[in-house]
């Protein structure tokens, strides 16, 4: 899509810019010059270097069913992080997270 902010008579770089749209700039420049366009949030998920990377991965979740979600946006290489898990559902850990939270509690105020 080309840019629609291109008003005549403006400065000669911007109707050089506005020639081509940002995706075409980007397969132009290739490695030669940092850049990137941006992107619409539907379109990184097959995003080549996105893909190569293992960002994206497919969860099961018991409400929705099967869907496509961020797995690890970033690693560590000593420390890789848990894996990659889909969205509980509402009230899911609630019993969990009371528990611990009484558990703290309780050894925060020698009940032990």
């Amino acid at each position: 899509m080309r840019s629609k902010l291109f008003v005549p008579g403006a400065r000669p770089e911007h109707a050089a810019l506005a020639a081509r749209s940002a995706l075409e700039w980007e397969d132009l420049f290739g490695d030669e010059v940092p850049c990137a366009a941006a992107r619409r949030i539907e379109d990184m998920f097959d995003h080549p270097q996105v893909q190569s990377q293992g960002i994206i991965d497919t969860f099961e979740h018991p409400l929705v069913g099967r869907y496509r979600g961020v797995a690890q946006s970033i690693r560590f290489g000593r420390t890789p992080g848990p894996a990659p898990f889909a969205a509980p559902v509402l009230d899911q850990d609630t019993a969990a997270v009371i528990a611990a939270l009484e558990d703290d509690a309780d050894s925060a105020f020698g009940k032990r």
